[in-house]
């Protein structure tokens, strides 16, 4: 009995094991320096934009940062669809024919699409406040970025 224990769980290992490897082989690491600088560029851009306040009437309305924003360096649009399914934390972002799903767990949710790969930090706290660029609370030359290939 302790025998089929240990080969069932040696087995789920190899299993799991391989899962997560062939999700990382599809990624990359990489430090802002490391970026394309188009891209740098453009999250430097994103991440300092805040347009004054507007009035309405006796109401001031100011900026906040979108809960998730995607950019194409193509000029194609970026599509961001929120999962349908219950109790879902993914949404997938759509651009060039090309799809990649994602998890909410990802707190700075800005999102650089050139060519076929998709860049976006992987670090930081994703905070956000009204009136404040999201460079108010995050140095974006500080954080860690993720490549991934778009399908």
């Amino acid at each position: 009995m302790k025998t089929k224990i240990i080969i069932i769980v040696a087995c789920l290992s190899s299993v799991l094991a391989g899962c997560s490897n062939k999700s990382q082989s599809s990624a990359k690491t990489l430090g802002f320096e490391d970026l394309p600088i188009d891209v740098r560029l453009k999250f430097k851009q994103v991440y300092n934009y805040c347009p004054p306040p507007t009035f309405n009437g006796s109401d001031t309305i100011e900026y906040m940062p979108p809960f998730i924003e995607a950019y194409n360096m193509n000029g194609d649009t970026a599509i961001i669809k929120m999962s349908k399914m219950m109790f879902s934390n993914s949404f997938t972002i759509y651009s060039n024919g090309k799809s990649i799903k994602l998890n909410l767990n990802i707190l700075e949710r800005v999102f650089i699409i050139k060519g076929d790969s998709i860049y976006y930090p992987i670090s930081g706290n994703g905070i956000t406040t009204y009136g404040e660029p999201r460079s108010y609370h995050v140095k974006v030359d500080t954080l860690t970025f993720q490549a991934s290939i778009m399908k």
